[in-house]
């Protein structure tokens, strides 16, 4: 048997207490048989393997000393080192994530966020961990809209470089704009702004604004006016005069008729004036009318 001192005498010892496992250097741990050979000259010996590993600390095989060292570059992990093993657990979901301005943290991976984007056109999108807000103008509707914005917020908004005319305008609101006609754009008094689509809108005349019996609504570009109109006063001694605002009408005009016994008068309730005769020649003359001129006759 062995010993005190681990010679062998006279009966073998039973060697079943190997050394601990340690570090045969920095990439490899050595590890020991559990059962050994005992020798009288040497006592217990025990064989070993020596197994490599990425580092050897203290007889162990591990992969971190430092948390510094399990840094996966994932904002959505919390990375920690735990006996010696990287640790790699999700963040609380929601967390801010990525180098864009809209990623946020879902099950420890960086994933696109829409509701970071605040407008009402826009959208999250991107891939890794780089996710932006951007402009989807299918989101908004109407023949003159666009989707404008930076950053994280897009909003419809009118586009009114697509409304052809002179008096045409983009309007609307939230996320639909449509081109129409902006009556402010005419100036004159007897003027419309019409078109349909995205164009032409355009001033023209509206003779209907015009309320008298001789006007007629004339002008160009932006700008038509209520005006007179003598052709259609239709008596020989008639005028067309402005009554009020936007209104012409018919009306007598003193001096036309050169006789003695004529009146410019209407008979058709005044679009027509025309020089007539009057009772006012003595008895037993008659007014007799050529053209403009009456005159009392025997």
């Amino acid at each position: 048997m062995c010993d005190v001192d681990s010679k062998c005498h006279y009966q073998a010892k039973i060697c079943d207490t190997p050394p601990p496992a340690e570090c045969a250097s920095d990439g490899a741990v050595r590890l020991y048989d559990q059962v050994g050979t005992c020798s009288a000259e040497k006592g217990c010996e025990y064989s070993y393997t020596d197994n490599a590993c990425t580092r050897c600390v203290g007889g162990s095989c591990v992969s971190c000393v430092d948390p510094i060292e399990c840094n996966d570059g994932n904002d959505c992990t919390a990375d920690t080192c735990d006996a010696g093993t990287c640790n790699h657990a999700p963040v609380t979901d929601g967390l801010a994530c990525g180098s864009g301005n809209c990623g946020s943290c879902v099950s420890g991976a960086c994933a696109a966020n829409a509701a970071k984007c605040t407008g009402n056109c826009d959208t999250c999108s991107g891939g890794g961990t780089t996710f932006n807000c951007i402009a989807a103008v299918s989101m908004c509707s109407g023949n003159c809209v666009s989707c404008t914005g930076s950053g994280t917020a897009f909003n419809c908004s009118a586009n009114a470089g697509a409304c052809t005319g002179n008096c045409a305008t983009c309007a609307g609101s939230g996320t639909a704009f449509n081109c129409a006609a902006s009556a402010g754009a005419c100036t004159g008094n007897c003027d419309a702004c019409s078109g349909s689509g995205t164009g032409p809108y355009n001033c023209a005349a509206d003779d209907t604004q015009c309320i008298g019996n001789c006007d007629v609504c004339g002008g160009s570009g932006t700008s038509f006016n209520c005006g007179a109109s003598a052709a259609l006063c239709t008596g020989n001694c008639d005028q067309c005069n402005m009554t009020a605002a936007n209104k012409y009408m018919c009306a007598a005009a003193a001096g036309i008729c050169s006789g003695n016994c004529d009146v410019c008068s209407s008979l058709d309730g005044g679009q027509s004036f025309d020089c007539n005769p009057t009772n006012s020649c003595p008895q037993n003359y008659v007014c007799d009318c050529i053209n403009t001129t009456c005159n009392c006759t025997l």
